[in-house]
């Protein structure tokens, strides 16, 4: 019996040990301006796989936490992106970033 229970919690954490090797954590530089700006570039980031996504304005630079095998760094870039918020990885899209709000259209204006 005791060796029953101890067989099946090393499996229990054998299984944990597993699932948490698809764990990533990364960066991105985004581009961007302002708290709605980091409200955009936070919800656009979130997708398949993404646990984390936080945008810093002061540093510019979006740390997440992701399950590399749903998503990759390429693909939250290109949601990011597809926004109008340039990335390190990927131009902005032209369309989206003149959509885009006139303080969050951060070629012309500074931070705040």
């Amino acid at each position: 019996m005791k060796n029953s229970i101890i067989i099946a919690l090393l499996l229990i954490c054998a299984i944990q040990v597993k699932a948490q090797s698809n764990t990533k954590t990364d960066s991105l530089l985004v581009e961007g301006v302002c708290g709605m700006c980091q409200e955009r570039i936070q919800k656009f980031a979130y997708g398949k796989g993404v646990k984390f996504a936080e945008w810093d304005k002061n540093s510019s630079y979006l740390k997440l936490v992701y399950n590399e095998k749903k998503t990759t760094l390429n693909e939250i870039s290109e949601r990011v992106a597809s926004i109008g918020h340039k990335t390190n990885l990927h131009p902005a899209d032209e369309k989206a970033y003149n959509k885009l709000p006139g303080c969050c259209q951060y070629e012309s204006v500074e931070k705040h």
